[in-house]
């Protein structure tokens, strides 16, 4: 059972991570964080729910030792470095190349080149 904490619009649950709950601190530090990056979270959102979550976000928390500035920094850069190169478009792509639980090989497809 997890608990839900909702501070200006933002809603955050208490989430386990390397096997420990976020603690109280983190918990307060996972709100700042979300609402420094709201914005940018709500721009990938529905292309990728794995990426606003509050485990993603106690992630970038952790490592960065819990610097709340620090987090949102990195974590925008994360969110930018996604929109410019597709990643959500990729991810839709592929997912929607499934046939029988097999997904097509990504180099076939016109979005990806080699490297």
């Amino acid at each position: 059972m997890s608990s839900i904490l909702q501070v200006e619009g933002v809603a955050c649950t208490a989430v386990t991570t390397n096997q420990r709950l976020a603690s109280t601190e983190e918990q307060e530090q996972l709100i700042e964080l979300k609402r420094l990056c709201h914005e940018d979270a709500e721009s990938i959102r529905s292309g990728n729910p794995e990426a606003v979550s509050d485990f993603k976000f106690l992630r970038f928390l952790r490592g960065y030792k819990g610097v709340v500035t620090d987090a949102a920094a990195a974590y925008k850069r994360m969110v930018e470095w996604r929109i410019e190169n597709k990643v959500e478009e990729a991810v839709a792509m592929l997912k929607a190349s499934e046939k029988d639980g097999v997904i097509q090989y990504p180099y076939k497809m016109p979005l990806f080149r080699p490297l």
